[in-house]
């Protein structure tokens, strides 16, 4: 009965990753009308879950969550930012 509890907080816990890494996808999608495309969604999910368990692996006091959730907000902002990034210096050079 333990490892079904575990389960299910190692579920909520992957649940509220994927919910705060979307949050960043919102945010582009709505500033662009829209156009946000759905490849970055999934680029975003999964940078956002990615460093969400990095983060909780290396941090292991108790405010290690919290850190991953943050975590997991700045992994897939920097996901979504980084081809943005990467054609304004194309344009610029």
């Amino acid at each position: 009965m333990e490892n079904f509890f575990t389960s299910i907080f190692i579920l909520l816990i992957i649940f509220a990753w994927l919910v705060l890494s979307f949050l960043p996808w919102l945010v582009k999608s709505l500033l662009s009308v829209g156009h946000a495309g759905y490849c970055p969604l999934f680029v975003s999910l999964f940078s956002g879950v990615l460093v969400g368990v990095v983060v909780l692996l290396l941090v292991s006091t108790v405010s290690g969550l919290g850190w991953s959730f943050l975590g997991a907000v700045l992994g897939s902002s920097i996901a979504l930012l980084c081809p943005i990034l990467l054609q304004k210096y194309k344009k610029v050079n």
